[in-house]
């Protein structure tokens, strides 16, 4: 059900209302919802597994999964103690924590959508700098974004991720100033 949570909370009325896949299936943030999911798992499962740290591959793969979509959809449920495993195992956690889940989710943070436009307008700006004379817009679900929502997500991103900037060197210097 936590899974259920990060995806697109439209697409699951509607998939549910109609009893079929498609709508998940065709919708590129839900396809890339999952595929972030699994890199996670997999990342954080061989991370734990390289270090030693589960006894079987496949317990190292459930604990990957689960704490992957956890901090995917910011739930916030934990099935071990994640302040004991390996620096790359919680590198990959705190960045799902930092993606969040799909557009009209019930999952926190930063939404995939934005992930998506974002990478979009990056691939936009190569192709212009091959060929600067190309209109190209940017499409999501095979429809056009108007350039007021990229540019609006864009400054989302920046502004999120400046005030994280902050927050943590504020953190820093107070640690910095107490006494251990």
């Amino acid at each position: 059900f936590m899974a259920l949570a990060g995806l697109n909370i439209v697409l699951l009325f509607r998939g549910l209302l109609r009893r079929e896949v498609r709508p998940f299936v065709r919708d590129s943030e839900t396809r890339l919802y999952v595929v972030i999911a699994l890199l996670g798992a997999t990342g954080i499962a061989a991370a734990l597994t390289a270090a030693g740290q589960m006894t079987s591959g496949w317990h190292s793969i459930r604990e990957g999964l689960f704490q992957s979509v956890s901090f995917l959809t910011t739930s916030g449920f934990t099935i071990d103690n994640i302040s004991a495993w390996p620096l790359a195992a919680t590198a990959i956690l705190v960045g799902l924590a930092l993606i969040g889940g799909c557009a009209f989710s019930l999952s926190g943070s930063q939404k995939i959508l934005r992930l998506l436009i974002i990478g979009k307008v990056l691939r936009r700006e190569l192709t212009q700098t091959v060929h600067p004379e190309a209109m190209l817009h940017i499409r999501l679900n095979r429809r056009r974004i108007d350039e007021r929502a990229v540019r609006g997500s864009v400054a989302f991103v920046l502004v999120f991720f400046g005030l994280l900037a902050l927050g943590v060197l504020a953190l820093e210097l107070d640690a910095a100033r107490m006494d251990f």
